[in-house]
């Protein structure tokens, strides 16, 4: 029954391979080069991109799979077409210099029968964004784990689209564009919570590139908890 609850049904692992060619290419739509051409160099620069992407958002998707199915939830990935319309949009304005997408979020689905006896003191909306977080922190540890060995292995060009991948995701998983983002549920249990990830998300999406791992995590910590802190004492309270 767990690895039930676990499986990727049709229509989810159709709606992750959309969202997957969509943004492998907005990212790869630029493949370094001073102009854009479709050759074996292009193609082959937009599949690494796509296998990226693919695999990041199916780790994530996954661990948001097992964390709903402990809180008593079926889970579903839902692709937001506003966002990624807005992500092929922007790629070929700046011709692939600069994209902004939103690559939808998961959805939460009650099972009565999964409730039975688990979590009764949870708060429903507390609930929710744990499933948010956890794929929030499964993101960030592929951050971590991809730019550090991209740093001993510097030619594995994989590993580098995999840090760029996922540092993308930690930030852009949490815009609040409708209809579906893991950053609503979040933001419905807890708006200084939510402003403390995002502002560790966008810290570390730019200084892991320019500083040690540890520091940037760090770094990225005390921002967060800096805006956290004046966001709950000026607005919040």
């Amino acid at each position: 029954m767990f690895l039930n609850r676990l499986s990727f049904p049709g229509k989810e692992i159709r709606t992750l391979l959309l969202v997957t060619l969509l943004i492998g290419l907005a990212i790869g739509f630029n493949d370094g080069r001073a102009t854009v051409g479709i050759d074996e160099y292009w193609i082959r620069n937009f599949c690494l991109c796509c296998l990226a992407v693919f695999f990041a958002l199916v780790i994530r998707v996954f661990i948001q799979k097992i964390v709903g199915f402990k809180l008593g939830f079926e889970t579903e990935f839902k692709s937001n077409p506003y966002g990624l319309f807005a992500g092929i949009f922007t790629a070929f304005l700046f011709d692939g210099h600069a994209y902004l997408f939103v690559p939808g979020g998961t959805r939460l689905k009650e099972k009565p029968e999964m409730h039975l006896g688990s979590y009764p003191y949870l708060k429903v909306r507390l609930k929710y964004s744990l499933v948010s977080i956890a794929g929030w922190g499964a993101t960030l540890a592929l951050l971590i784990i991809s730019k550090g060995l991209s740093g001993l292995l510097p030619n594995n060009i994989f590993l580098a689209k995999m840090a760029l991948v996922n540092a993308l995701f930690l930030v852009y998983f949490l815009i609040p564009l409708p209809p579906e983002s893991d950053a609503f549920y979040l933001a419905f249990w807890s708006r200084t919570w939510f402003i403390f990830l995002l502002a560790i998300s966008i810290g570390i999406s730019f200084s892991i590139f320019l500083l040690p791992a540890v520091f940037s995590l760090f770094l990225s910590l005390a921002i967060g908890l800096t805006a956290a802190y004046f966001f709950y004492t000026k607005l919040e309270k």
